[in-house]
């Protein structure tokens, strides 16, 4: 068992470090004092179990530590200052009264090796399954895309990415000022594979083909029945301040297709999309966030991701096959 030790003291690193080399069932596979270092070593798979001070996560509430820690899948010992204080939830990652390591005894750590392996062998305490492992291949009618600032290059990198036969319709607000709405969808239509339109109220949008929301307009969906959905546009009130708002084309997403609905988060300031994934996620869909490794500014995808909303967070250069994994 490879554990990965996670503490903001050096001393505390120590001593739990010890405490591994008390059971040959341990191997240690490091310490480390950052949530970052945590990812790089879970992403290259330098570990598969972890012991980590909830205090690492700075003010963030439990249910969002449990969410980022379920992302990593690895087995998992949360400690936090107090137990009476969690709120569990549906988590299964175990959690734990943090001790006062530095005051144990030598026999006192003994019990504490003993008691993380069993904690660490009991495979049903663990969410370890991909969080995609109930989603259905083809099983989404249509992707819809949120992006902001940075978001033409980002939405040319990830429509490049995608075959020209496409099987789902991908809806796009992307918050751009009018001048610019359609020389973006006259570059993209030169700079991708995908055919690139500006909206239509009471259009179908068909496979393959790309739609924007128009400046200063909002995108829905609404139900067509039997023959599915079709685009709307109007000029209602600016959601978080913008027109057109990704919440709102989520949260019709959400409304209309339900579990059939896929959507991607990328770069941007604010909050705009964030409750959007929520809805979405809610409902059965799918979410994917851009992480901020390659996020232009990550600031939108972060709030939907602290909020509960993201299911899967991704490098720019890696959603594209994604989608087209998910969308059959």
């Amino acid at each position: 068992m490879k554990i990965l030790v996670a503490d903001s003291s050096a001393v505390v690193r120590s001593i739990e470090k010890e405490i591994l080399a008390l059971n040959p069932a341990f191997e240690y596979a490091g310490g480390v004092s950052t949530i970052e270092e945590v990812r790089e070593k879970a992403v290259k798979n330098l570990c598969d179990s972890l012991i980590i001070d909830s205090e690492l996560f700075g003010k963030k509430e439990l249910d969002s530590i449990f969410f980022e820690l379920n992302q990593l899948h690895l087995k998992t010992i949360l400690f936090v200052k107090s137990i009476s204080k969690v709120f569990t939830g549906s988590s299964k990652i175990k959690i734990m009264e943090k001790p006062s390591f530095i005051s144990c005894a030598q026999d006192k750590l003994k019990e504490y090796a003993a008691l993380f392996q069993e904690i660490l062998e009991e495979k049903n305490c663990f969410v370890q399954e991909n969080p995609a492992a109930n989603i259905k291949k083809g099983q989404f009618d249509a992707v819809f895309i949120g992006v902001s600032t940075g978001g033409p290059a980002a939405i040319q990198k990830l429509l490049s990415g995608l075959n020209g036969d496409f099987p789902v319709p991908i809806l796009i607000a992307q918050h751009i000022d009018s001048v610019f709405d359609k020389s973006l969808i006259d570059w993209l239509n030169k700079n991708t594979r995908l055919p690139v339109h500006l909206a239509e109220s009471g259009v179908v949008p068909k496979k393959g083909n790309v739609y924007f929301a128009p400046a200063d307009f909002h995108l829905v969906v609404k139900s067509d029945g039997a023959n599915g959905f079709y685009m709307d546009l109007n000029k209602d009130e600016p959601v978080n301040f913008v027109r057109p708002s990704v919440d709102v084309l989520f949260f019709s997403a959400a409304n209309v297709l339900k579990k059939k609905a896929l959507a991607v988060l990328l770069t941007g300031m604010g909050n705009d999309g964030a409750t959007g994934c929520v809805k979405i996620k809610e409902a059965g869909g799918y979410t994917i966030t851009e992480s901020e490794k390659s996020c232009v500014i990550y600031g939108m995808p972060k709030s939907a991701f602290e909020a509960g909303g993201s299911v899967e967070v991704m490098d720019l250069d890696k959603i594209a096959q994604r989608l087209m994994e998910l969308a059959g």
